[in-house]
């Protein structure tokens, strides 16, 4: 017997769209009769019927709802029901992109140590489902692990940062409207996943890499073959580390092995460059009954970001630990474990590839109710574990061509929704100069399957500068200014400007609060169309006035710009292989005036001239500004 089902999105306490017809289905028997009722608050009644295909999908288009709730809706077949309660009518929203979209509250907790004293939403929902790729182009199936959860309380903690400020922020500007977020983002995913086949055919390893998943007992092998290589690595390394028993428990080493280092700092340029496996790193600190005190007993070890992983110890006794380089290491410090007198820290650092060490510009120290304490220093000594060969890099084929649209997007086209947020360009940058294209296609997937004025506000990447050196100098710079040049003057979508909410050396920035309220904002500009308050400076024209004299005018900026007293040092002009600052620099209202360096004053007026603002990888200080506070987007034309 075919089992009456849902589509996973419609459970318990969803959020379905108001105010416009949407679409419910499922699955049954062929040709049975599916019966619905749908009830609101008020004790309003509807009926619907309709009857499943012959190969038991069924569809019944439902008409608009009002806002609010609580709704209920019975579905019936024969002798089955499915019953859904406590579902209202809101505006639903699309997250996807990568893990600065996922980031969950939880790794924020630097700058919104308590959510749940910010955050009680019980009118935000957010749905929560499992995400593995599919690359059969015919799915229209989501997986069944789906469950909607209210954003208050501990369910906080596992929500995306990102998206709960936008709903906050949202719901201000709209009070009494239910918002409903769908959670579909994926850590490390490149555009390309998010493109179904007609997208990315053009690109003959694209092409390779999707069709290598259409062998599903190959893609398993390639799986189990990884997965016991990793085992064996891990294992390998346990048994040869020198500090470890059998058992897996500490013990000493002679002091002759153990060397002064410096903390925080990467390994570069070290005896430990290009190390791989484990090593050991030690600080021992002084603590009086006063400071025991001060800390109080619910102190943190913080421990800024390490690559890769680690194993935290005080006196002997396992802290915390973490399997991967870019969590913040927050430890509640457990009971007992610190005293009066000498105490030990010790860090096991497993680094599988690369370079390893302890990421700089963070806080290394404990941190209590009354006292903080700094380790950061010279006062650290490191020992060698275990040395092995680096551990190969598994396959993640959630990145490969196609994957998550076919899984994730494709089978929600026909639902109704509000509109789309998406953070997404990390993990094109080894191939910055092909983003524009790609995302011009996402963009066009996008209005294709949704609406052409369906809204869809885009994350541009914040500042960051990868710590090792992995990524080339521009490729940040590259995406940035195709996302610029992709969302510029949309009357449907828009960009959001996050470089000042980025950190250095981290690639997942914790301020998630100010990009979210910034989105919303937007969000908001855009279903209203009510102005452009919540953009940035764009800039819409820039050219040459006489022969030393370079003219750039900006919308959003009414009241006129507000520039920085070192603006111009973020300027460059120059041909492509020189690149020189402008001697001077003046706005005037929503213009800018650029002087030429002399030696550019010659150039031909047919040579194409290049113009630089805050073209870097982390331009962290931002100098042109519109009266709302909101910074102008990095960007690089021609002129």
């Amino acid at each position: 017997m075919n089992k009456l089902t849902l589509f996973p999105y419609f459970k318990d306490r969803a959020v379905l769209q108001r105010n416009q017809n949407w679409r419910l289905w499922g699955e049954a028997k062929p040709f049975s009769r599916i019966h619905i009722r749908l009830n609101d608050s008020q004790a309003n009644l509807w009926h619907f019927s309709t009857c499943s295909s012959d190969n038991g999908r069924w569809v019944m288009d439902m008409p608009a709802l009002d806002t609010g709730g609580p709704y209920e809706l019975l579905i019936e077949e024969d002798e089955q029901r499915i019953q859904l309660e406590d579902l209202l009518a809101g505006d639903v929203f699309i997250l996807f992109g990568q893990s600065n979209m996922e980031l969950p509250l939880s790794r924020t907790l630097d700058q919104l140590p308590d959510p749940v004293a910010v955050y009680d939403l019980p009118e935000v929902r957010l749905l929560q489902l499992e995400r593995s790729p599919v690359f059969y182009s015919a799915n229209f199936n989501w997986p069944q692990i789906a469950e909607w959860k209210t954003a208050r309380g501990a369910a906080l903690y596992d929500m995306s940062a990102i998206g709960i400020s936008f709903a906050q922020a949202y719901q201000t500007q709209s009070p009494g409207v239910p918002v409903g977020l769908i959670s579909l983002a994926v850590g490390g995913s490149p555009i390309e996943a998010w493109l179904p086949e007609p997208d990315w055919q053009d690109d003959p390893e694209a092409v390779r890499r999707f069709d290598l998943c259409q062998k599903t007992a190959r893609r398993n092998w390639i799986e189990a073959q990884e997965r016991r290589r990793t085992t064996s690595w891990y294992k390998q390394l346990d048994q040869q580390d020198p500090l470890l028993t059998d058992q897996g428990q500490l013990k000493p080493l002679p002091p002759k092995s153990w060397q002064r280092i410096k903390v925080p700092g990467l390994f570069t340029d070290t005896e430990m460059d290009q190390y791989h496996g484990s090593i050991w790193l030690r600080h021992r600190f002084h603590l009086s009954e006063e400071q025991l005190s001060r800390l109080g007993p619910q102190a943190k070890l913080c421990l800024g970001a390490m690559i890769d992983a680690d194993q935290t110890y005080l006196n002997g006794q396992l802290q915390g630990e973490t399997a991967y380089q870019y969590p913040p290491r927050r430890y509640p410090v457990t009971a007992g474990s610190l005293r009066p007198g000498i105490n030990e820290l010790l860090i096991r650092l497993i680094i599988n590839r690369d370079t390893g060490g302890l990421i700089p510009g963070r806080f290394y120290g404990l941190k209590g109710q009354a006292l903080n304490l700094d380790f950061a220093g010279t006062d650290w000594f490191s020992a060698k574990g275990s040395r092995l060969p680096a551990l190969p890099q598994n396959t993640f084929f959630q990145s490969f061509p196609g994957g998550l649209y076919y899984s994730l997007i494709q089978p929600i086209r026909d639902l109704a929704i509000c509109g789309g947020l998406w953070y997404q360009g990390e993990s094109n940058d080894s191939e910055p100069e092909r983003y524009d294209l790609l995302l011009r296609r996402f963009i066009a997937r996008w209005k294709t399957d949704f609406g052409p004025q369906c809204p869809l506000v885009c994350f541009q990447l914040s500042a960051y500068q990868e710590p090792r050196g992995l990524v080339r100098p521009l490729a940040w710079a590259k995406i940035r200014e195709a996302q610029r040049r992709c969302f510029s003057q949309q009357s449907w979508a828009g960009l959001v400007v996050t470089v000042d909410c980025g950190e250095l050396h981290d690639l997942h920035p914790q301020q998630k609060r100010v990009p979210g309220q910034r989105s919303a904002a937007l969000m908001h500009s855009l279903l209203s169309k009510d102005g452009d308050g919540s953009r940035g400076p764009e800039l819409i024209r820039a050219c040459r006035q006489g022969p030393d004299l370079i003219y750039l005018e900006f919308n959003h900026a009414d009241g006129g710009l507000c520039l920085t007293q070192d603006a111009r040092s973020c300027f460059l002009l120059g041909n492509g292989t020189v690149w020189q600052k402008p001697p001077k620099l003046r706005a005037d209202g929503s213009s800018l005036y650029l002087t030429l360096p002399p030696s550019l004053q010659d150039l031909p007026a047919t040579q194409e001239l290049g113009l630089r603002y805050n073209y870097t990888a982390c331009p962290l200080d931002q100098h042109i500004l519109n009266q709302a506070g909101l910074p102008a987007s990095p960007f690089e034309t021609w002129i």
